[in-house]
């Protein structure tokens, strides 16, 4: 039987990995990490009416706290448990 999931399918990537990926790409690729995030959040969420994560992602400025917020909340409570 499958359980529900507690925190959204994060897109996770290792410390290096994302340095490395980071570098190749002329720094893309945080952008790309930012919106499959914000997405998983939104499907987790299921929250159709806020803003899209192609939104939040053109506006980082605005929205990369509050990203790293809530994978570092989730994550602590992930590990409570």
């Amino acid at each position: 039987m499958d359980t529900p999931a507690t925190i959204p399918n994060y897109f996770r990537i290792s410390t290096k990995r994302f340095f490395i990926i980071s570098f190749l790409t002329i720094g893309f690729y945080p952008i790309y990490w930012m919106y499959k995030n914000w997405k998983a959040i939104n499907t987790f969420d299921n929250k159709a009416n806020e803003l899209s994560p192609l939104l939040k992602t053109i506006l980082w400025i605005f929205y990369l706290y509050p990203l790293f917020r809530r994978i570092a909340g989730d994550l602590q409570g992930e590990e409570s448990k």
